[in-house]
């Protein structure tokens, strides 16, 4: 009998000992000292050129009967 007393004590203070109040937001921050840097612009080549110049000319003569 003391044992089951034991054992729901130790329950009990498990079940109590769990129920901590999180804190789910993280803390504020007044300040942000971070910055991004954007990468430099690749030129395109002369093949990345065409092709681009070919699909737009492409796209135009698809939409150009609409």
């Amino acid at each position: 009998m003391i044992i089951k007393y034991m054992i729901g004590i130790i329950g009990m203070i498990f079940l109590f000992c769990s129920c901590e109040k999180e804190n789910e937001v993280p803390p504020y921050q007044k300040t942000l000292n971070s910055s991004y840097v954007m990468p430099k612009p690749v030129a395109l080549t002369a093949e990345e050129r065409t092709w681009l110049n070919d699909l737009r000319e492409e796209y135009n003569n698809a939409i150009k009967g609409q």
